[in-house]
């Protein structure tokens, strides 16, 4: 990995879809720690300074990351789908949208399939959502990322292992990282 090209990398998609082994796996392989964002309830203000901060101190640096999770887009997805007042991130949205692309930041929509979802939620739970939830919440990445401007990589876990799951992710990023990324 050259050290002039600092790897960025989100993850992102409903609870159960297996983002969270999958960014830890590829954080093992990269020798990089993973980073992470649960929800939380703040102001919305708070919410806008500091996913710009974040934004400012980490993507807009020289520095590698890989982030399970991420302010945005999963705040708008989540406030939207869950019937909370809409993001205020929604507003700058397409500014952050911005910085991913102007920095090469590498975003993997991780999602599985309904049914796929039922069985991993039933095997292991959820400290913050219901099934019916993260459900919801699939529903609304389905529907509302693709509006959000910024280019990601959809990988679905439903019928592929961990393994398999990992090593695309892994073949992707060495990809990127070896395109021309002007």
């Amino acid at each position: 990995m050259s050290k002039h090209k600092p790897m960025k990398v989100l993850f992102i998609g409903p609870d159960c879809s297996g983002k969270s082994s999958i960014a830890q796996q590829v954080g093992r392989h990269f020798n990089i720690g993973v980073q992470g964002h649960r929800k939380q309830k703040t102001s919305k203000l708070f919410a806008v300074e500091n996913t710009i901060s974040v934004v400012r101190s980490m993507v807009c640096t020289g520095r590698s990351f890989i982030w399970d999770q991420f302010y945005f887009p999963v705040d708008v997805i989540y406030e939207q789908v869950l019937g909370e007042s809409p993001s205020p991130l929604h507003g700058v949205g397409h500014l952050i949208a911005e910085e991913f692309d102007k920095n090469n930041v590498i975003i993997f929509f991780i999602n599985a399939s309904v049914e796929t979802l039922r069985e991993r939620f039933a095997e292991r739970g959820d400290e913050l959502w219901s099934i019916e939830q993260i459900i919801k919440v699939r529903q609304g990445y389905q529907r509302i990322l693709p509006t959000l401007g910024f280019k990601y990589h959809e990988l679905d876990t439903s019928n592929t292992t961990t393994k398999q799951t990992v090593d695309k992710v892994i073949d992707i990023i060495n990809w990127r990282m070896g395109a021309d990324m002007k």
